[in-house]
């Protein structure tokens, strides 16, 4: 799980809220997100916290290794259709980056009680709240994201050139399901392209020469043996 661009969007994401100064986003949240969501109050700092925070910042916290966090609430998101996670984040009045792209919904979801760190604070299964959200299976994990990726790539714009569309792939954080698809998608891109140029005649025989010198060269993916 990764912070992710403002570009990025998805059908699953998680996100840390603090009651101190972040209720109004909390109480938002757990009305209007199909979510899941659990207070943690008895994390605390490790050692592995602290030397992180060194490194970053080039001097010590406030806080020590042992010492309680600051409770907060972490909340794991499943929407119906994917969204922007800029969207998201102007909703909750938080920066972009305090939401987080969920690859695995099971592990996020049972993270929320520490059910698979044991060396982390253990809390009941008790303490989760949910909205309009139901609980995932064990095995639901990669095949979502996968699913996420297939529904951001069927609604992808219209591209000049093969290498924008490879690009914006990339940038929308969908580049595994792209690679390993990369004959179908590239045929999504001949389509819709001869479709777009229909109405332009004398621009379809050289974009022709342009998909049958790209054909000729091959699969840019495949390696040699």
């Amino acid at each position: 799980m990764e912070s992710a661009p403002p570009k990025i969007r998805s059908r699953q994401c998680m996100f840390v809220l603090y009651p101190e100064s972040q209720q109004r986003a909390i109480e938002y949240a757990q009305k209007n997100f199909p979510c899941a969501w659990a207070l943690h109050d008895k994390d605390v700092h490790t050692e592995k916290d602290y030397s992180k925070y060194l490194d970053k910042y080039g001097e010590p916290p406030e806080w020590n290794a042992g010492d309680l966090k600051k409770p907060h609430v972490h909340f794991v998101c499943s929407f119906p259709n994917a969204r922007y996670f800029s969207g998201i984040a102007k909703e909750l009045g938080v920066p972009v980056q305090t939401i987080r792209k969920v690859n695995n919904l099971y592990k996020a979801y049972v993270y929320l009680w520490h059910m698979l760190d044991p060396d982390k604070a253990q809390y009941s299964k008790e303490i989760v709240g949910t909205h309009d959200f139901a609980e995932p299976s064990e095995h639901a994990g990669m095949t979502q994201m996968e699913d996420d990726q297939v529904q951001v790539l069927l609604d992808m714009p219209a591209f000049d050139t093969f290498n924008e569309m490879c690009r914006w792939a990339y940038e929308q954080g969908c580049w595994a399901t792209f690679k390993n698809n990369y004959a179908m998608w590239r045929d999504q891109f001949i389509e819709r392209n001869r479709n777009r140029l229909r109405v332009y005649p004398e621009k379809q025989a050289r974009y022709d020469g342009e998909i049958e010198l790209n054909d000729s060269v091959g699969d840019p993916f495949e390696t040699g043996n």
